[in-house]
């Protein structure tokens, strides 16, 4: 059956329109949705965690995670749970791993991902055409719509397989350091720390693979289900804290090291 469209408008550039259908690209729910049980009798509890089952209010403190399977309610047990969220050292910060280094980045803060397609094949010759232009050009385009009541700001994109509406945030809408009574320290870098610097961003540079980043947390949520219905130990999930080097310089060069190599582009008959 095919996908319901989030909405339809027309696409409008100088004199040239084209209608199309707009289809949500991203989704924010979670297909394996673990449910708050009451632990004496594993029957979901609903806010103010009341059990229907056992007819009373329960306490947090009497309340466990589980997952729906075969018609009914598996619950997890602590060794589970600790397994699906790996606690993190007491004053230890949450790390933002660096994976890889990318030229093309937006300024603008994206909320929503759209696909746009003709909205019937009358339409199809203009939004090709609009499309090979933008992809020919490099060139995205800044869109303005009203959908549901409200005015959105957007990005038009060309790709392979279509054409993509990002839409972003009004600056009226986003906060400055400035407005949140914030300010950076100002600080002087050496010409050395800045070399370094430079060359571990560039060793991190790579062509952005999308698809081979994949939802951890969710993965984590499959062995640990697997585990549970299988009535097998549950996997140990470690949270890895880098290690603190009090040196810049030798952090540094200590990160130049674990840089993986790259290998040199074969050079072209043009070349030799």
């Amino acid at each position: 059956m095919p996908a319901k469209a989030s909405f339809t408008g027309v696409v409008a550039i100088a004199k040239v329109t084209f209608s199309v259908k707009a289809y949500s690209m991203t989704t924010e729910t979670d297909d394996l949705p673990l449910k708050t049980l009451h632990k004496s009798c594993n029957n979901q509890v609903q806010m103010p965690y009341f059990c229907k089952y056992c007819n009373v209010i329960v306490q947090r403190t009497e309340t466990t995670r589980g997952f729906e399977h075969g018609g009914g309610l598996v619950p997890l047990d602590e060794n589970a749970i600790a397994a699906l969220e790996p606690e993190i050292e007491e004053g230890k910060p949450r790390v933002f791993q660096v994976h890889k280094t990318v030229k093309d980045y937006s300024l603008a803060i994206p909320a929503k991902k759209y696909w746009l397609v003709p909205s019937s094949t009358t339409e199809s010759k203009p939004y090709a055409l609009f499309r090979y232009a933008l992809a020919t050009s490099k060139l995205a385009a800044i869109v303005t719509f009203v959908s549901h009541g409200k005015s959105h700001l957007a990005v038009l994109h060309p790709s392979k397989e279509g054409l993509s509406l990002t839409t972003v945030y009004y600056a009226s809408q986003t906060r400055s350091l400035e407005y949140l009574g914030l300010e950076l320290a100002e600080v002087v870098l050496t010409k050395k720390e800045q070399g370094l610097a430079t060359h571990v961003l560039d060793g991190l540079s790579n062509p952005f693979e999308y698809e081979k980043f994949e939802d951890e947390n969710k993965q984590r949520k499959m062995q640990v289900i697997e585990a549970v219905l299988a009535k097998k130990p549950v996997p140990v999930m470690e949270y890895h804290q880098p290690q603190h080097v009090d040196s810049l310089i030798e952090a540094l060069e200590a990160s130049l090291k674990m840089l993986p190599k790259k290998t040199p582009k074969a050079k072209s008959r043009a070349q030799k």
